[in-house]
């Protein structure tokens, strides 16, 4: 004979968990708007890159040169922002780690520079460079990634800010 608790189960009608949200997450249309204008960014710059860079011959081995063209001071400003409080991670990364890191944070930060100098400049547009670009170092605290993504995301937008101002 069933007890009072196996009767109240088995009188409850049969209804299916659902959850509240889907399940499958669908990007926001502020994320992609953003993806966009990064990559239109992306092929500026490659189109820029590619203007100023001489013809190399097919035979050219693919290591970076040293770049032709002078940085500008807010580019500088920005590379020196990135760097803050890296010193030691980038001395702990082997050789290969360490020249992907140093070419993405170029990278990243001629992104930046383009996005400052076109007044794009977002703190959500930003963010997502930074973070791309921190998430490079081996075993990185994900708290560590957000406070610091944080951290020069504030300092660089401060220097736009100051910049527009004068």
């Amino acid at each position: 004979m069933p007890t009072m608790l196996e009767q109240k189960f088995e009188q409850q009608p049969n209804s299916e968990i659902t959850p509240e949200r889907p399940v499958t997450p669908e990007a926001p249309k502020e994320r992609v708007e953003a993806e966009k204008d990064l990559e239109e960014l992306e092929r500026q710059i490659a189109k820029e890159e590619q203007k100023a860079a001489p013809a190399q011959s097919v035979a050219a081995p693919p290591t970076p040169a040293p770049s032709a063209i002078p940085k500008s001071e807010t580019r500088k400003q920005i590379e020196k922002i990135l760097s803050e409080d890296l010193v030691d991670i980038y001395r702990a990364m082997d050789a290969n780690q360490k020249l992907i890191f140093k070419q993405k944070g170029e990278e990243t930060a001629s992104l930046i520079e383009n996005l400052v100098q076109t007044a794009k400049a977002t703190a959500k547009k930003v963010i997502t460079l930074i973070r791309e670009w921190l998430k490079l170092i081996p075993g990185v605290n994900k708290f560590f990634l957000e406070q610091e993504t944080k951290i020069k995301t504030d300092k660089i937008l401060a220097m736009t800010k100051k910049k527009e101002g004068e």
